[in-house]
């Protein structure tokens, strides 16, 4: 029986469009500062342009971040081996 592999594949693909939507927004926030640097009003403006983005990926990431115990590493203190019959 072959393994599906859809959810990985889609993630995948999910992660390459996100990674460079992220490069983008960082590369065009430090050219804005660097382009206002003298100016207090447009530097203050593209604060409060990224702290809204910020907000709304923060949701979006919590809104897609799956609820439920996380499982534990084999390094951890709470990590317990299943006993092998």
């Amino acid at each position: 029986m072959p393994l599906d592999l859809s959810g990985l594949e889609a993630s995948v693909v999910e992660f390459e469009t996100v990674e460079p939507g992220v490069e983008a927004l960082l590369t065009q926030l430090f050219n804005e500062v660097e382009a206002h640097k003298g100016d207090p009003v447009a530097i203050q403006g593209i604060v409060d342009r990224v702290r809204a983005q910020v907000s709304a990926l923060s949701a979006a990431v919590v809104a897609n971040t799956p609820v439920g115990p996380a499982t534990p590493k084999p390094d951890s203190p709470a990590f317990t081996p299943k006993a092998k019959h």
